[in-house]
């Protein structure tokens, strides 16, 4: 909104000082004078003192506004597949929005007292929807976007930062379909700059509905406090986070979260150095209650040029519903240097594990070595680590809880949970701040194999392609008996000609019974694996084998080949393509799975003001496991002139889940014209 202040004061041309004659009769009535209708800044009036008519003064000033405008077309045809009930579902719709938005920045009296920026979206939308063959249905509406931002007393010593937001966005990634997010967030933010102990403390409010592959709706609060004082820094915060999937699935979490860190050099010359952190967790919901306790002292310790130790501590209390676990740790490393080319690290480590009323104590020690120096035509690194470690175990066979195992999904990819005999109606999945619980078979499918369990991410899940989860689950424990375990690692690297990359890798497990009743499996492994990467002008040639064989767990032989195209014949055009193909073989039980892929990306500016994309994706798995294709054509022409943009969009995505029988086609046209904001 545009705010002209209408000004009184003395005309400049012809205000009078008081040694001038006929002043007296000429001040009284150029007051009276309207002149510009603009925004002013801060001055004092001619031929007046500052403080005489401060009073009747309101100072605002409003940047010009920026206006941009625009309008747009989307036409949406999906189709639905239920294997369970082998029905079909369509889905049309016809949506035309239009648009205008205004943007300005300001102050009020001063920059320094208020500053503000003000942005407004006002738009129309009309939808036509068709179900089956059913009469189709319109609807209509009108938002106002706001996003709003004002600062009281920014350059001060403390500081109050007001936000409001309400936006409707629009995203999409490969082999998902559209979503729609509304989202309405206001807060403030209060920050004190004391020397001796800054202070922030925020609050903010969130509400978002998610349209496209599912609804939901995520409505949470949060509270923050941050303080630091000599090297000491606190991170508190409430969360308080209510979401609702596809009205069947809806969860109430509520999080609270502590951090105490410290970081301090005990002497002068800062060769000793303390690192200290105290945390605690807490989360209540429907369906799991937990908290956990942290602390952890850390020395670092620097005897001289060549030689370093490290000395840690840590402890760690979990209560999850009716079990609580505790874990004390303690781990002392010397590290020597030797011409920077070889590296040796000795270490012992400690550690306690008590759950219930079952507990294991694990100690053992830790030598590595890495050495690493130029050859003819390249680089050369190698690793090699050799570890032992006694468990001394006190455990009724029984069914323990683990607490938040971190794991990473990404598709085409064997991820396994750490444990045997897993108890799969006790998984929960969090992301990786445990404020968000993801559900299965629409955020991720759990598969057991043999005595294994196996976690993957589905296509249209809210889980990010590679992105990182916590598990928790409970498991079988074996009973209770003693063991050693003695860990080998060897890892060789050949660097050459700033282009090719030759990998070797090896590393086993021995374990052997020291006492107590034998477990059904040993933690005996033995994984091997080689890897190739060429890189020449505009390829990329990756060769990687991995060969894993588990006494305890899943034995897999697995190929990856990858090959990446980038080719720039013209200034004006480019094209990338990537292909790869993956085979992994199930030695156990002798199935395989077969995952391979092609990515072509297209980008060509025929003319300066514009430019034609295209992107098209395959990706294949077929096993006993996962069964599914995805394929998805995204290709568009965008023009711009100046300040004004078109473009127009087409999509194509086809997701099928064979072992389930459902499958999804999606077809997408958009067009859209608009002004930035200028």
């Amino acid at each position: 909104m545009l705010n002209l202040i209408c000004i009184v004061y003395p005309s400049a041309v012809g205000a009078q000082t008081e040694n001038q004659p006929g002043a007296d009769e000429t001040t009284d009535s150029a007051i009276d004078q309207v002149i510009a209708l603009r925004p002013i800044q801060r001055r004092s009036l001619p031929g007046t003192a500052r403080g005489d008519l401060a009073s009747d003064w309101k100072y605002i000033q409003i940047s010009w506004p920026k206006l941009g405008l625009g309008a747009s077309y989307e036409f949406t045809d999906e189709r639905r597949t239920d294997g369970e009930t082998d029905t079909e579902t369509i889905v049309t719709n016809h949506e035309y929005n239009e648009w205008l938005e205004l943007d300005v920045d300001g102050s009020i009296y001063n920059p320094a007292l208020i500053s503000f920026s003000q942005y407004l979206k006002f738009e129309w939308r009309q939808l036509e929807s068709e179900l089956d063959e059913e009469p189709s249905t319109s609807s209509s509406g009108f938002l106002v976007g706001y996003d709003t931002r004002l600062s009281v007393l920014k350059d001060k010593p403390y500081t109050l930062d007001l936000h409001a937001l309400r936006n409707q966005d629009t995203s999409s990634s490969p082999f998902v379909s559209r979503t729609q997010s509304d989202t309405t967030q206001y807060g403030a933010d209060l920050r004190l700059r004391y020397r001796i102990m800054p202070t922030t403390l925020s609050y903010s409010h969130s509400e978002t509905e998610q349209e496209g592959f599912y609804h939901s709706t995520d409505i949470y609060d949060t509270l923050d406090l941050k303080m630091s004082h000599r090297g000491f820094t606190y991170n508190g915060s409430y969360e308080d986070r209510q979401r609702t999937t596809d009205d069947t699935f809806e969860s109430d979490v509520q999080s609270t979260d502590h951090y105490l860190r410290g970081d301090h050099f005990l002497d002068q010359e800062k060769q000793v150095r303390l690192k200290s952190l105290a945390s605690y967790r807490q989360t209540n919901s429907d369906t799991l209650d937990y908290s956990t306790a942290y602390l952890s002292e850390r020395l670092l310790w620097k005897h001289a040029e060549t030689l370093e130790s490290d000395y840690e501590a840590r402890f760690q209390r979990s209560i999850w519903d009716e079990s609580e676990n505790r874990s004390t740790y303690a781990q002392a490393r010397i590290t020597h240097f030797l011409y920077e080319n070889l590296v040796t690290r000795l270490s012992g480590n400690y550690d306690k594990y008590d759950f219930d009323e079952n507990g294991e104590i694990t100690y053992g020690g830790l030598l590595d070595v890495s050495y690493n120096r130029r050859i003819p035509g390249g680089h050369l690194y190698i690793d090699l680590s050799n570890e032992y470690e006694v468990t001394d175990r006190d455990i009724v066979q029984r069914f323990p809880q683990i607490t938040e195992e971190p794991h990473i999904l990404t598709t085409g990819t064997v991820t396994l949970l750490s444990r045997e005999n897993i108890d799969v109606d006790s998984i929960v999945v969090t992301d990786q701040t445990g404020s968000i619980i993801y559900i299965n078979e629409i955020d991720y499918r759990i598969t057991e194999i043999e005595r294994s369990t196996r976690i993957s991410r589905i296509p249209s899940s809210a889980i990010p392609d590679g992105g990182g989860v916590l598990v928790s689950y409970r498991y079988l424990s074996s009973p209770a008996y003693d063991s050693s375990i003695h860990r080998q690692d060897y890892d060789v690297r050949f660097f050459l000609w700033s282009a090719l990359t030759i990998s070797f890798r090896y590393n086993s497990t021995d374990e052997r019974l020291l006492s107590g009743i034998p477990p059904e499996n040993y933690s005996d492994s033995e994984r091997w694996g080689a890897g190739l990467n060429w890189v020449w002008r505009w390829t990329e040639t990756s060769i990687d084998f991995d060969d894993t064989t588990a006494d305890s767990g899943v034995s897999t032989r697995r190929w990856r080949v990858e090959e990446q195209l980038t080719l720039r014949p013209t200034r004006s055009l480019f094209w990338g393509i990537q292909g790869w193909y993956s085979k992994t073989d199930f030695k156990d039980t002798g199935e395989t799975e077969d995952a391979y892929g092609l990515t072509v990306n297209q980008d060509w500016r025929p003319l300066r003001w514009c430019v034609f994309n295209l992107q098209a994706s395959w990706r294949e798995i077929n096993g006993t496991f996962e069964e599914s294709t995805d394929k998805e054509i995204d290709t568009g022409i965008y023009c711009s002139y100046r300040i004004w943009n078109c473009g127009i969009n087409y999509r194509y995505i086809d997701n099928e889940d064979r072992i389930s029988g459902n499958r999804r086609r999606e077809q997408i046209i958009f067009f859209e014209i608009f002004r930035r904001r200028w």
